[in-house]
């Protein structure tokens, strides 16, 4: 094996001396420092009332899908199977968005609870249900602060 010459760190290593210290900021070596970015703020807590829209669209969505594949199935003519498929999948998508926490949407889907509100022409009762508590749950002061504080925190401009 091949000497290590005397000036070679690994020679000059000593595990009772204590470790130097960091290298300043701006040293060589050392990424330059960003200035003018602020911390972004924590990630707010997640209102119960925001879980509960997730929960109730997602067996809406549920529902709302087997509905309409029972319509296909059962008559063949069905002419509202499309709209219950459709606000199915919408509401199944969007609740694990809505259930993850933080949630990784930016703003309430009104659309979607309007759509669960048609959804009675197709006889889906739970689905108008659901709509009409998905809009008063959305208009809670609680839950518009909760996606104001989410916007914010990843650096959105807020849209409630």
């Amino acid at each position: 094996m091949e000497d290590i010459p005397e000036g070679n760190p690994m020679h000059s290593y000593d595990p009772t001396q204590p470790p130097p210290p960091p290298p300043a900021p701006g040293a060589p070596g050392q990424p330059p420092q960003q200035q003018g970015y602020a911390a972004r703020p924590a990630m707010p807590k997640k209102p119960g009332k925001l879980t509960a829209v997730g929960i109730i669209m997602l067996v809406s969505g549920i529902f709302n899908c087997l509905t309409g594949f029972a319509l296909i199935f059962g008559c063949w003519t069905a002419v509202l199977t499309p709209l219950l498929l459709t606000a199915g999948i919408l509401e199944i998508v969007h609740s694990t968005k809505l259930l993850k926490d933080p949630i990784e949407v930016y703003k309430p889907a009104t659309g979607i609870a309007i759509l669960e509100i048609c959804c009675i022409l197709g006889c889906s009762v739970y689905a108008l249900v659901a709509g009409i508590l998905n809009l008063v749950f959305w208009g809670d002061p609680e839950v518009k602060q909760y996606y104001r504080d989410v916007a914010i925190a990843r650096g959105y401009q807020p849209q409630v």
